[in-house]
């Protein structure tokens, strides 16, 4: 069995959820990821695919986990502990 969460649609709403609920605008969250804020629109619009680094970024930006951003949970909690995430270099780098 194949699935292909990527073009499926899955999070593109949680996307635009978390944008509003933070007051964020396209271009602010495009000018944060390094991308376009046209970009940016076709993430949330579902016309263009997001890939694992940038899922990644957001999850670290809403400080919430991977699966809440790509809508495969209803619970935002990060899996990796209570004292906190530890950002490594590469990873930091993903945002501005």
């Amino acid at each position: 069995m194949n699935i292909n969460i990527q073009n499926s649609g899955i999070g593109h709403e949680r996307l635009k959820e978390m944008r509003r609920r933070h007051k964020y605008t396209q271009k602010h969250l495009g000018n944060m990821l390094n991308v376009a804020q046209s970009t940016y629109s076709d993430y949330e619009n579902g016309t263009l695919s997001i890939h694992s680094e940038l899922w990644f970024a957001l999850a670290i930006i809403y400080n919430v986990s991977v699966d809440y951003m790509m809508g495969l949970t209803d619970d935002p909690r990060r899996l990796w502990g209570q004292d906190g995430f530890h950002v490594t270099e590469n990873a930091s780098n993903l945002i501005k």
